[in-house]
């Protein structure tokens, strides 16, 4: 069944949600680039440390599961035969592998920068995310 979506009306309060959301999304990524270029100092060497590097894998390895999983999402829509569950993959063991792998990008991203706008923008990830997923 297809849903003709140029006929629905968002009411007020979607508006002023969506307002919020772009207001944040402009405001996050600031104090992020804010706090890494300004505020945060790393010791010498800090690339090289297991923070370091861990919160990198977990970042890549995340990012790979959001790219694999919404690549298989993309594939199930060019079929074009309606409503599918996605089946095979990561969909075999969880049924929202894309956002795991998002939650898991902010994740590693919050222990590599190891900085307190990192780790807010990963619990308010998480909070977006999480129930979703749910």
């Amino acid at each position: 069944m297809h849903v003709d979506s140029s006929f629905i009306v968002m009411p007020e309060t979607c508006h002023l949600l969506l307002q919020c959301y772009l207001l944040f999304l402009l405001f996050s990524p600031s104090l992020q680039a804010l706090s890494l270029c300004r505020h945060q100092s790393y010791p010498s060497g800090y690339e090289y440390s297991m923070q370091f590097i861990l919160g990198i894998l977990i970042m890549a390895a995340g990012f790979a599961i959001n790219c694999i999983s919404d690549r298989q999402l993309c594939q199930l829509r060019k079929e074009n035969k309606g409503y599918q569950i996605p089946r095979g993959k990561l969909f075999q063991v969880i049924s929202t592998p894309n956002l795991m792998g998002e939650v898991m990008e902010w994740i590693g991203y919050g222990i590599a920068a190891s900085n307190m706008p990192a780790f807010s923008f990963t619990v308010w990830a998480m909070a977006n995310l999480v129930p979703r997923a749910l």
